[in-house]
């Protein structure tokens, strides 16, 4: 049984190929894990806490972003960089 990149079992609906569907959800989570920092970071009350609260807060946002990034870079690197065989 040959493998074929093109076969409508790798497509959905038979008009997207499952490659550009992944590149595509990773990117909109790319933008929206960046948009989500970003309002966290403006909206958030800074001046009803503590400086000890907003430093949590701070690191909270920021792991938050870099995790976020990381795995839709990740998924990107990972679609990028498979071979079919």
């Amino acid at each position: 049984m040959e493998f074929d990149d093109n076969s409508d079992q790798y497509k959905i609906l038979t008009v997207l190929h499952v490659k550009y569907a992944g590149i595509a959800c990773a990117l909109i989570g790319l933008l929206a894990t960046v948009t989500a920092f970003s309002f966290g970071i403006s909206y958030f009350p800074w001046s009803q806490y503590d400086t000890s609260f907003d430093a949590i807060a701070l690191i909270g946002f920021i792991i938050f972003l870099v995790s976020g990034v990381a795995v839709h870079y990740m998924l990107l690197h990972a679609i990028h960089f498979t071979k079919v065989s």
